[in-house]
């Protein structure tokens, strides 16, 4: 009998999806990973403290499923945003959110979203038959809201945006919302990065208008990437449509130890301000340090900087990193190919970095 190709059986869909690459996930230590966005310090400390909790004193719940509605954590998130709890959605990282919202609002239908930005959207746009169309960017990589706005489509939108770090103010998103809403137009805005540059943020007006959706994530300022805890903010009609698909198909809850850690970490509020404060100083002073070799590096409204070097190659700057067991993130797209997107780790890791990238340059100098 001859040998099949299991391909041959991929339908048409399958065939033509362009699945997300991750960030590479070394299994050996003695590297700087700074590919990912992870948070380089932990947890609150609340967060050990009620895992270890459910681990031992609530061990036996663990044969019973969670809470399918994660009905403590929507509390203490309604209540951090100002809203009802009818107005929260938690979902297995915000990734999903993301997932059901292409499902539930944009199946069928145009929508629009920045040329650059969370690579994912295409991704989600073809597998539920979304057609996407990807609005070019202003100078300086800035996000064209006008030319968003003239497409008269949904958008889809990240603010602060990945992976160019730059945030539009909440005064444009209101305005963009206020714009759709008279065109019975929906509104997605990704805030996974707005705890890092709250000012930008409208989680908080999700409950006053029927077509703003937020999505939030617990995996990057929280620090809880391995917990994949995400949640939406809207309207409560906007919440059923993502319940709807959730329990259409993949009703499946966040898990007993995973709502239990982010429920902690929600609570802690001093502990993510000093985690945000940390991370955005140290930020800062890399990014000086970058602009003072000749770097192109926008002010970072995230975790992470997304800079390039004039004249330098792209490819070469990454593969000299990873030499040096750095990890960074490079998308190979025509126009953002010589940029880098550099996570920030610790004052010591990021200082490591400078030296390496130092060492990189001389290398290359003609």
């Amino acid at each position: 009998m001859s040998a099949l190709d299991p391909m041959r059986f991929y339908s048409q869909l399958a065939r033509a999806l362009s699945p997300y690459v991750a960030g590479e996930q070394p299994q050996d230590g003695g590297w700087i990973k700074l590919n990912t966005n992870e948070s380089p310090y932990p947890p609150s400390p609340r967060v050990a403290e009620a895992i270890r909790r459910a681990a031992s004193e609530y061990a036996a719940d663990l044969r019973l499923y969670p809470d399918p509605d994660a009905d403590a954590l929507r509390g203490a998130l309604a209540e951090r945003h100002g809203l009802r709890r009818e107005n929260v959605f938690i979902s297995n990282g915000s990734d999903e959110s993301l997932a059901f919202m292409f499902a539930a609002f944009f199946a069928g239908k145009d929508c629009v979203t920045p040329a650059v930005g969370y690579s994912f959207y295409p991704t989600y746009a073809l597998l539920f038959g979304a057609r996407l169309r990807l609005i070019p960017m202003g100078g300086g990589m800035s996000v064209d809201v006008m030319a968003l706005l003239d497409a008269d489509a949904p958008v889809i939108i990240a603010n602060p945006n990945a992976p160019t770090t730059i945030a539009l103010s909440r005064e444009v998103i209101l305005a963009m919302r206020d714009t759709l809403a008279a065109r019975s137009q929906l509104l997605a805005v990704d805030e996974a990065y707005a705890p890092f540059y709250e000012e930008c943020a409208v989680a908080d007006e999700c409950g006053r208008c029927g077509n703003l959706l937020v999505i939030r994530t617990f995996s990057k300022a929280h620090a809880l990437a391995g917990m994949r805890v995400g949640y939406a903010l809207g309207h409560p009609d906007l919440i059923d449509g993502l319940n709807r698909v959730r329990d259409s198909f993949n009703s499946y809850p966040v898990d007993r130890i995973a709502q239990t850690a982010a429920l902690a970490s929600a609570n802690d509020r001093d502990s993510l301000r000093q985690t945000v404060a940390a991370i955005n100083a140290v930020k800062e002073t890399t990014r000086q340090a970058l602009l003072s070799l000749g770097f192109e590096c926008a002010a970072s409204r995230t975790n992470f900087l997304f800079a390039r070097k004039p004249g330098v190659d792209g490819r070469a700057l990454f593969d000299g990193l990873r030499a040096r067991r750095v990890l960074a993130r490079r998308f190979d797209k025509p126009g953002i190919e010589d940029y880098l997107r550099i996570t920030i780790g610790t004052a010591e890791q990021m200082d490591r970095v400078i030296l390496a990238i130092k060492d990189i340059l001389r290398e290359l100098k003609p």
